[in-house]
């Protein structure tokens, strides 16, 4: 795998971002109003130029930012952190820009009219960005000329996705398709689906199917799946068998559709077993003999227990290597990569130790492939994902705040924040099964959010609430200023004092009246709460993380969740959870002892305001430390690294700690839970 920085661009970003040099001039303008720019390699390749990329949301915002990093350092004949501004723009034209920033910069057009005038302009920017270079390429080797919405629609169908509707007449054909793209966690953009939607719902095999349904809600299309796999499981087993489940729900779906699928398919086994393998679907409890069982189908039904989490574990870690060896990673795909970790960790702290040797070798190796490709390409990323669009879903923690003010929609929307303060994927994972086999009245949706570097709550849990980069916090060392901020950025948002509330430290049933409090005003829209019962179990480990997974898995079983979830879906809120940052198990390299010298110190990372000495301490400790950018913090701050998944304690020490830029502390959940309906 070639090195993540000196990775070649695509043709297509390449000629993009051609006329954008930092030479040009200082100040700089891209009217994208098609957001080509909004992209991480193409953030990443203008960070490696030199420029720092504004996006442009107020005058008062981007002067206050202008005047103060760069314009009145250059003035002083200083250098700045960047060498040139590009100011992104995305309105209709850039003349309703001030006349002094439009006279002062230079200015580039970008409009994918330009790139693709053969096709019709609302299908391609449809695409999302990192499938414009498929899209490019495939366009310029067929040069097919003016195409119009449906054509268009099926060109990119066929080159960007390899999708060709007339190739799909079984259902068999249907469901590999929707695993594929489900699985992969591709959301095709509404106007293909609907395109799709409308060739296959004519094909008579498909007739009783709610395809457009199926390819647009990967929810709805889990629990399509869910509702009939027992009905497979039983029809294998000629009845022979006694579940945990009542048969009176296998027969009466929330999903419309067929009851019975064509699992069996040669083309469609595979990836129905990587639904189980990954933990996207519950497995099937059986009691009874499951000899009669293909082996095709035992990644979905428990067994034997151990047995069962060996050989998921094994396929957990084929599937991360596989994933890791890919060409280009983009944040999305280290998402998915965390999710398959996280699997994995959850099966890996709950094996009997006995098994666990089984398995040792393998998931270290795993694990150090994963570190070595993950410290790779922060470097070369990490400072991009600040600045891409989060409509879909926030890419960073900071994000959280203007993605939940979206979906305010009307006076009658709610929405609730659950962080999870220091809670890992894999400490979310075991919470989620939990959930899913003892109270079955939840939903989950899945994703996951990079936290900001440095993992520390003073950090990336302030950056989470205030909607703000960590360089614009009062203070990098507290969260005292957390429910301030909270309420300034929905006041700037126009949502009343009265109608947001912040609560944090609820870590017991008890607690949950003060959940009750806010609930009782019926003015209150907009609920922060923090829940920091893992931090708290965290930091006195001192069994490691499987002592901390059997400790959350007890913490479960008072039912705060399930109790908080309930009060929350009642009252009308849509409730996201999220984490600001999680935890790694971490072995002592040795302390360092400095006083008060360092800004902030913490177990896996150190904060310096003073370049003299954090270069001193980083010569002096060598190869137990790593040098940490200050992407979005303060000037003058200097971070410093335990390095790999080591700890500012005594050498050899094993505790649970966060700070530091494991993938298991950046990469946190970020989950819709909503109210599943039973049918009646």
């Amino acid at each position: 795998m070639a090195p993540l920085a000196s990775m070649p661009a695509s043709s297509f970003g390449v000629a993009v971002l051609a006329p954008i040099q930092v030479g040009v001039a200082r100040l700089q303008i891209a009217h994208d109003p098609d957001g080509m720019l909004l992209d991480e390699v193409a953030l990443a390749m203008l960070g490696q130029r030199g420029f720092a990329v504004l996006q442009w949301r107020d005058e008062v915002a981007f002067r206050f930012e202008y005047e103060t990093r760069f314009r009145s350092v250059w003035d002083r004949g200083g250098q700045a952190s960047e060498s040139a501004v590009l100011i992104h723009y995305a309105g209709d034209t850039p003349e309703e820009l001030p006349w002094d920033v439009l006279h002062a910069a230079t200015l580039h057009r970008l409009s994918l009219a330009d790139w693709f005038s053969g096709l019709d302009l609302a299908v391609v920017r449809a695409v999302p960005n990192h499938l414009l270079e498929r899209l490019y390429d495939q366009y310029l080797a067929d040069a097919p000329g003016a195409l119009g919405a449906g054509a268009s629609a099926d060109f990119v169908l066929h080159h960007v996705y390899k999708i060709v509707d007339t190739l799909i007449d079984k259902e068999a054909d249907f469901l590999r398709l929707l695993l594929d793209l489900h699985l992969r966690q591709v959301a095709l953009p509404v106007v293909l689906v609907d395109r799709l939607a409308a060739s296959l719902s004519a094909r008579a095999a498909l007739v009783s199917w709610p395809v457009r349904e199926l390819l647009a809600d990967r929810l709805l299309f889990m629990t399509f799946i869910e509702e009939r796999w027992p009905i497979a499981v039983s029809a294998m087993l000629k009845g022979d068998i006694a579940t945990h489940e009542t048969m009176v729900t296998l027969y009466h779906p929330r999903v419309s559709g067929p009851a019975s699928l064509p699992f069996a398919d040669h083309s469609v086994r595979m990836l129905v077993d990587n639904l189980f393998v990954e933990g996207l679907l519950p497995r099937l409890v059986i009691a009874g003999d499951v000899s009669r069982l293909p082996v095709w189908m035992r990644a979905g039904v428990v067994t034997d227990q151990a047995d069962d989490d060996g050989r998921q574990l094994l396929r957990l870690l084929d599937i991360l290597q596989t994933r890791l060896a890919q060409e280009t990673l983009r944040h999305t795909e280290w998402e998915q990569i965390g999710w398959t970790w996280a699997e994995a960790q959850a099966i890996w702290h709950r094996l009997p130790l006995d098994r666990q040797q089984d398995h040792a070798v393998v998931l270290g190796e795993a694990r150090d492939a994963m570190d070595r490709v993950f410290a790779a390409w922060l470097p070369a990323r990490f400072g991009a994902l600040a600045s891409l669009p989060s409509i879909s879903g926030p890419v960073m923690g900071h994000h959280v705040p203007a993605f939940l003010a979206r979906r305010l929609v009307d006076s009658n929307s709610k929405v609730a924040l659950v962080v999870m303060d220091g809670m890992a994927m894999d400490q979310w994972v075991l919470l989620q099964h939990l959930l899913e086999r003892d109270a079955k009245r939840f939903d989950f949706q899945r994703k996951a959010l990079f936290a900001w570097l440095p993992t520390l709550t003073s950090i990336a849990r302030q950056a989470l609430f205030a909607g703000a980069l960590p360089r614009d916090l009062p203070s990098l060392a507290s969260t005292q200023g957390e429910p301030a901020a909270w309420a300034r950025f929905w006041a700037a948002h126009g949502v009343a004092s009265h109608s947001v509330a912040y609560r944090k430290a609820i870590r017991r049933n008890d607690q949950l009246a003060q959940v009750d409090e806010v609930l009782a005003d019926h003015r209150v829209r907009v609920v922060g709460l923090v829940v920091d019962a893992v931090d708290e179990m965290m930091h006195g480990m001192t069994l490691g993380s499987r002592g901390l997974h059997n400790q959350v898995a007890t913490w479960q079983e008072h039912g705060l969740l399930c109790g908080l979830f309930d009060r929350l879906l009642a009252a009308g809120f849509e409730i996201f959870v999220t984490a600001d940052h999680g935890n790694i198990e971490a072995r002592g390299s040795g302390t360092v002892t400095q006083g008060v010298l360092a800004e902030t110190r913490g177990e896996r990372v150190r904060i310096y305001g003073d370049q003299t000495l954090y270069q001193s301490t980083l010569d002096k400790l060598g190869a137990s430390t790593v040098a940490g950018a200050n992407t979005g913090l303060p000037a003058g701050r200097y971070p410093l690294y335990a390095a790999g998944r080591g700890a500012f304690v005594a050498e050899g020490e094993v505790i649970v700690a966060h700070g530091g830029a494991c993938i298991e502390e950046v990469i946190v959940p970020f989950v819709q839970v909503g109210r599943r309906v039973v049918s009646a």
